[in-house]
This record gives C-alpha cells, sequence and structure tokens, in this order.
C-alpha cells in the first residue's frame, strides 16, 4: 500500500503546482493590464477607434457596433480595399507581444452585405492560421465572435499580428475586440512587469483559472494509471481471499450437513410398545444321553465368542422360572440363535 499512497501524493502536487494558469484580457485600446504592452496598428491612418467620444452613447448609428456589447466598450476598426482607399492593396495588420502559452482572438462581425471577413493570423513571423467568412447579407453584427484559437503553444515570448485582407484579394473588414492570452501565475511574465497604474474597469478583464491542454492531458494519463491500479490491486485481493477459501475447503466434510426440506414436516416421535408376554424360549436341547430332563444347555453369544466353542460353559435350563436356583436367561440371548 505504500507505493499507492507516494504515488498519490505525486499526482496531487503536480496538480497544485501546473494546473494554475491565467487568463489575461489585451483590450484593442488600452492593451495588456499587466505588461503595459499596447496593440500596434499600421498603418496607423487605416484604423479607426470606436469608443464613447466618437460614437454617441445613448444610440449606436446602424452601421457601427453596440459599445455595450464589446469589451471595455471600444474597437479598433480597418477596412482593406484592393483598388480604393489611403492605401489600395495594402494588408492591414494589428500586432501585439505577449508571454504565455495560448492565445485567442475576438472580433466583431458585420452581417451586412460589404462586410465580407478575411484575415491571416502570425505567430513570430509565421502563418498559423486563416479567418474567411462572407456576410449573411442583413444588418447587424455578431459580437465576442472567436476568429483565432490557439491553446498548445510554446510559453515564453511571442509576437502575434493579425492581418486584414491580402493583396489582390477581395474587399475585407476587420473589427478588433480584444486578445487573450494564457501564462503560468509562476512564470516570468507577472515577475518581469513593469509598474502599472491601476487599470480601469474598461481596460482590466477578470483573470480566471484553468488548465491548458497538456496539463489536461498529463493529468487523464495520472488518472488513468491511478485507476488501472486500483483495478489490479482489487483483483489481487480478489483472488487472494478466493486462495484462501480453497485452503479452508480441504479440511471442512462434504455433504456432513443438509439443510432440512422446507416442504417436509417432521414426524413425531413413537414411543417404544412393551409386551408383557415374554419371549418364546428355544426348543429344549436334548443331552448327551438324549434326555430333555437334563434341561437345556445354552451359551450366550458373548461368552462363545470369548472362549471358543469347545470350552466348558456354565449352563442355563430353560425350565420353569419359578424354580428356586434356576437362572433365567437375558432377553438378548433368548433371541440370539446358536448351533451347537
Amino acid at each position: 500500500m505504500l507505493p499507492l499512497f507516494s504515488f498519490l501524493a505525486v499526482f496531487f502536487w503536480f496538480l497544485n503546482s501546473h494546473a494554475i494558469l491565467v487568463n489575461v484580457t489585451i483590450d484593442d485600446n488600452t492593451g495588456d493590464p499587466l505588461t503595459g504592452a499596447l496593440v500596434s496598428y499600421t498603418p496607423p491612418d487605416a484604423w479607426t477607434i470606436g469608443d464613447s467620444e466618437t460614437i454617441s452613447q445613448s444610440r449606436s448609428p446602424p452601421g457601427i457596433p453596440d459599445l455595450s456589447k464589446v469589451g471595455g466598450r471600444t474597437f479598433h476598426n480597418s477596412t482593406f480595399s484592393p483598388n480604393s482607399g489611403s492605401h489600395p492593396n495594402v494588408p492591414l495588420t494589428a500586432s501585439v507581444r505577449f508571454n504565455g502559452s495560448a492565445v485567442y482572438v475576438y472580433t466583431v462581425l458585420s452581417r451586412f452585405p460589404d462586410g465580407n471577413s478575411d484575415m491571416t493570423f502570425y505567430l513570430d513571423g509565421v502563418v498559423v492560421g486563416n479567418f474567411i467568412q462572407a456576410p449573411v447579407g442583413s444588418a447587424g453584427f455578431d459580437y465576442t465572435v472567436l476568429v483565432y484559437a490557439n491553446p498548445s503553444i510554446t510559453p515564453g515570448p511571442h509576437t502575434l499580428t493579425i492581418q486584414n485582407g491580402r493583396q489582390n484579394g477581395p474587399e475585407s473588414i476587420l473589427i478588433l475586440d480584444s486578445i487573450v492570452y494564457t501564462y503560468d501565475d509562476e512564470g516570468s511574465a507577472e515577475a518581469t512587469a513593469p509598474p502599472v497604474s491601476s487599470p480601469s474597469a474598461s481596460s482590466m478583464v477578470s483573470a480566471r483559472r484553468g488548465p491548458s491542454s497538456a496539463t489536461l492531458a498529463v493529468v487523464g494519463v495520472l488518472v488513468f494509471a491511478v485507476v488501472a491500479l486500483l483495478i489490479i490491486l482489487g483483483v489481487c485481493l480478489h483472488r487472494r481471499r478466493r486462495r484462501r477459501r480453497a485452503v479452508y475447503a480441504k479440511y471442512m466434510p462434504q455433504g456432513a450437513v443438509r439443510a432440512f426440506p422446507a416442504d417436509l414436516a417432521p414426524s413425531r416421535p413413537m414411543s417404544p410398545a412393551l409386551s408383557p408376554a415374554l419371549s418364546p424360549l428355544p426348543p429344549v436341547y436334548a443331552g448327551a444321553g438324549g434326555s430333555a430332563s437334563a434341561g437345556n444347555w445354552w451359551v450366550g453369544r458373548d461368552q462363545k465368542s470369548r472362549d471358543g466353542p469347545r470350552a466348558v460353559h456354565r449352563p442355563f435350563v430353560d425350565l420353569d422360572p419359578s424354580q428356586a436356583g434356576i437362572q433365567r436367561p437375558q432377553g438378548w440371548e433368548r433371541k440370539a440363535s446358536y448351533q451347537y
């Protein structure tokens, strides 16, 4: 049992030391609340910000997202066009640095007929994903749409770049809401973070704890190992108990005691019947002289067996039992029949 307890102790220690992860939200306007890193938009004049200063707080126009439905009540949007605009056929990008092991991108998607979406995602300069979606063709927007998720990147510093449109491609609209990354709270991101003033409620999103995919895989393997170990232990105990029963069964009588049938009633005890009549005496034995007056010389079974048939035995005379000096044979002797 000691190896089992040791294994469980290591298992729970691993859970406590590796399953604590924190999600941090980078707002499109205020940036990272831990490190203060801001999102870099290029070209800068190709991006516009949507906030309470540029949009009426009482009512959002039909073609503009509702600020109450986006994180931090702000968003950044850009429109790529291959033939028109201030930067024709130039892809527009938004980049940010972070230190973590997972990253997610949330945007607002337009349903209007000209709200086509064509995004490309780069991680440390390498293409890692795309998101292309045609517009629905009706008025309105879809909020907090996850357009990119990478839950298993190498822990450490990274640079994420979101590209709106591609050269010689169709028109595309990008409305960026927020970027979320995951890091270990024992890592270096919090330790190396410079002093930052307390962020406002619009830029600070609650950090929540949750296990990464790698941790979940390790936990699953450990749980499977524990269950398998318990099953093996149970099988060994069961087989050991069966062997003990087999040993005890060798010394137990087989069929010595049987259950009384439930449908069979016990019989009543019968008292022995005593008969006052005497059992008939053996026939009169004629002596050596052939006279019956010599009496019946009869020898008991036990005495004959002990002394032999040729030994001299004490005679019993089968005459009138009331006569004096005559010994009456016992009942068991009278019932036995011997021949000489």
